[in-house]
């Protein structure tokens, strides 16, 4: 079960939320770069583990809508003489 929110919806994360996730680890990358502050592995592997997190939120919906558009392509290419059927029929 989904923690935050239920993973059949149609709508996806606005690309705010991934600025909002790689913002860390910029902020990190340029802070080392600077000299402001030494990025240790610590603070890479926290603000890395925050970004792979929240990437999760992006990809798993646009994937799951991915597989139903493929595995749901058959019902909508029927009435295509040409189309290529991607689900073979059983008799």
């Amino acid at each position: 079960m989904p923690l935050l929110r239920i993973l059949n919806r149609k709508n996806f994360p606005a690309t705010g939320f991934f600025l909002v996730a790689v913002i860390p680890m910029i902020v990190d990358v340029v802070f080392s770069i600077t000299g402001i502050h030494t990025s240790t592995p610590i603070t890479r592997v926290i603000t890395g583990a925050f970004f792979g997190i929240s990437m999760v939120w992006i990809i798993v919906p646009i994937f799951i809508e991915a597989c139903i558009q493929i595995f749901t392509r058959n019902n909508n290419l029927s009435s295509d003489p040409g189309a290529v059927q991607y689900v073979r029929k059983t008799q």
